[in-house]
C-alpha cells in the first residue's frame, strides 16, 4: 500500500520539487494550496476522510502554530496524526532551535521519507471563559516577543528579513504592560 501525506502551503514555492521528491520515494501527496482556499475545517475533514495521518506544512513558526490549532479544533483523530514542517517561512526559529543543521530542507524531507518523527509537547492557554483555548508548540510569548509577532504582519512583504525588521521596529516602540497571572 502506498504511503500518503497531506501537503499544506500558502505559496507554490518549491512545491513541485517537494511533490516530485515524495513521488520518487513512493509517497502519494494530497496538496492543499491555502492561499486560494482558506477553510480549515474542510481541509482537516478532507484529510481525515482520505485516511491521511501525516501532515506536512510548508512555512514557518506561524504556519505551524496556525495549523496545529486548526487540527486540534476540528480533528477527530488528532492523537493519530504526525506533523512535519518544511521551513520556508519568514520565521523558522522553532525548527532551527530544535534541529539546528538538520533543519535544511533536504534533511527534513529525508526524515519524512524514512518516517523519522520526533515528539513535541503542545502547550495550552485559556484566555477566558468565552474563548477557545490557544495551543502552542514553541514558547508562549506574552511580552516583547509577542509584540514582535504582532508587528510582523506589517513587514511580511519583505520576505525572510521581515522578522528581523519587526524586531528592530518593536525595540523602539515596545512598552511593557501589566500582567495578572492566576494559577491553581
Amino acid at each position: 500500500m502506498k504511503r500518503k501525506v497531506a501537503l499544506i502551503s500558502k505559496s507554490k514555492s518549491q512545491v513541485n520539487f517537494i511533490i516530485d521528491y515524495f513521488f520518487k520515494n513512493n509517497i502519494e501527496v494530497l496538496f492543499y494550496n491555502v492561499s486560494n482556499f482558506e477553510n480549515p475545517e474542510f481541509i482537516v475533514s478532507d484529510i481525515e476522510s482520505s485516511q491521511i495521518f501525516e501532515i506536512i506544512l510548508i512555512g514557518g513558526d506561524g504556519t505551524l502554530h496556525y495549523w496545529i490549532n486548526q487540527f486540534l479544533k476540528y480533528s477527530k483523530v488528532f492523537s493519530k496524526l504526525k506533523f512535519g514542517i518544511l521551513p520556508l517561512g519568514t520565521g523558522n526559529d522553532w525548527i532551527k532551535t530544535h534541529f539546528g543543521e538538520l533543519s535544511k530542507l533536504k534533511n527534513i524531507l529525508q526524515c519524512i521519507v524514512y518516517g523519522k518523527y520526533a515528539y513535541q509537547d503542545i502547550g495550552k492557554i485559556n484566555l477566558g471563559i468565552n474563548s477557545d483555548p490557544i495551543y502552542f508548540v514553541n514558547v508562549s510569548g506574552i511580552g516583547f516577543n509577542g509584540f514582535v509577532i504582532k508587528n510582523l504582519k506589517y513587514f511580511k512583504f519583505l520576505g525572510s528579513i521581515s522578522y528581523f525588521i519587526s524586531v528592530v521596529y518593536s525595540f523602539w516602540f515596545y512598552k511593557s504592560n501589566l500582567l495578572k497571572i492566576k494559577s491553581n
